[in-house]
């Protein structure tokens, strides 16, 4: 990626709201927190004007995430830097923590924003410019939608600059999926490699093969996706 923008909202305490009716009720009960939370769900925007490349983006970003995903077809004149009351109300309508926008300009080309809501409030944004973007159609190796990614982040900013941190604890939360007790070897399909190198952020995407290695352990290899 080219740039990140960081920006901080203020965060509420959770406020419990009366049901007028049925489906409100029903509504609410789904907001409640629970002691093993459910996949949080992500909405996927795409803005008024974007090009090829950010949109490939976008659905590969969609694809990864399934089944707990909302793809919005048309486009959207949302500014959340500007105004973040219109993607507010829409994770809201929609039960999402998560928000990922794709926008297109001259100033700011190939423009992704994500977005982290908490308690009917948007928490956090980042924002990036996409370079050299790769889409999963151009290779071979395929994986399952609904698995869990394995994520692995190399470099020192991780773990001792603020953006960066924050980066890191988006990307967990919006890849995290179900909480599970136990892990099937054979459901760690993919594994998600993030590196920071001279202050841009790299992220590739692999399936994971395993392969004869004359124990029972079964030898593993990554593959380009």
């Amino acid at each position: 990626t080219r740039k990140i923008q960081l920006k901080y909202l203020s965060t509420n305490f959770i406020v419990m709201k009366k049901a007028k009716n049925a489906r409100s009720a029903r509504y609410l009960k789904k907001k409640i927190p629970k002691a093993k939370e459910d996949a949080k769900r992500a909405l996927f925007i795409r803005g008024l004007k974007t090009n090829e490349t950010i949109m490939a983006l976008l659905k590969d970003l969609n694809q990864l995430k399934k089944p707990h995903s909302i793809m919005f077809s048309r486009k959207n004149e949302v500014r959340p830097f500007e105004d973040i009351s219109n993607v507010e109300f829409l994770c809201n309508k929609n039960n999402a923590a998560f928000f990922i926008l794709a926008n297109h300009s001259k100033k700011r080309p190939q423009n992704l924003t994500i977005g982290r809501v908490f308690n009917e409030s948007m928490l956090d944004m980042i924002e990036f410019g996409v370079d050299n973007y790769k889409p999963i159609s151009s290779f071979k190796h395929k994986f399952l939608p609904g698995g869990k990614p394995c994520f692995i982040f190399e470099g020192a900013e991780f773990s001792q600059e603020e953006p960066y941190q924050t980066v890191q604890s988006m990307f967990l939360d919006l890849f995290r999926g179900e909480t599970v007790e136990r892990i099937n070897l054979a459901g760690l399909d993919r594994v998600c490699v993030v590196s920071v190198v001279d202050k841009k952020i790299y992220v590739r995407h692999y399936t994971t093969q395993y392969l004869q290695s004359g124990s029972k352990a079964p030898r593993l290899e990554l593959a380009p996706t």
